[in-house]
C-alpha cells in the first residue's frame, strides 16, 4: 500500500477536522484547520495511505523554534506507521526552516503518544498540572516535551 506525506490545503480541512474529532475529541474545527493551512508561520502536513487521508500534523514555527500544535491519525490506522511518518516530515520541515528546537505537549497518561515522541528524541522539560480537563476522571497533567535539532543532519 502506497503511503505519502504531502502539504495539506484548505480544501482538506473538513476531512482533517473529522479525523481530529475521531482521534482527539472534540478536535479542531474545519475553519481552524483551514486557517492553519493558510498561515505562513504554520506547516500542515497530511498522510495519505491507500489513496485515503489518514492523518495530519500542524506545526507552528517562529524565530528558530517550533511547536507541534496537534498530530492526529484516524484510529483505523493507529500503530501502522502513519504518526511516525508525520513526525519525521514535521521534523524535516522544521529543519528546512532553520528551527533549532521543537516543543509539544501531551497528556502524562498518553503512553502511546509519549512513546512516539521519545522515539524521535523528545524529552520532558516541564509539566502543567491539571491542564487537560477531560470528561472522564480527574484533570490530567500535561508534559511539555522538547527536541533540539540544531546541527542535526536533514532527514531528506
Amino acid at each position: 500500500m502506497r503511503v505519502k506525506v504531502l502539504g495539506a490545503v484548505p480544501e482538506d480541512a473538513s476531512e482533517l477536522a473529522a479525523i481530529h474529532h475521531e482521534a482527539l475529541p472534540p478536535g479542531w474545527s474545519a475553519a481552524e484547520i483551514a486557517a492553519a493551512c493558510n498561515a505562513p508561520e504554520r506547516s500542515v502536513l497530511k498522510v495519505i495511505s491507500g489513496g485515503k487521508l489518514s492523518g495530519f500534523v500542524i506545526v507552528q514555527m517562529a524565530v528558530g523554534e517550533a511547536e507541534i500544535l496537534t498530530i492526529a491519525v484516524t484510529p483505523k490506522k493507529w500503530r501502522q506507521g502513519a504518526a511516525s511518518l508525520l513526525m519525521a516530515a514535521a521534523i524535516e520541515a522544521c529543519h528546512q526552516r532553520l528551527v533549532s528546537s521543537i516543543f509539544l505537549e501531551t497528556a502524562q497518561n498518553n503512553i502511546s503518544a509519549r512513546g512516539l515522541y521519545e522515539k524521535f528524541g523528545f524529552g520532558i522539560v516541564g509539566r502543567r498540572k491539571n491542564y487537560y480537563q477531560t470528561g472522564r476522571s480527574a484533570p490530567e497533567t500535561a508534559l511539555i516535551m522538547k527536541l533540539d535539532i540544531a546541527g542535526r543532519r536533514s532527514l531528506g
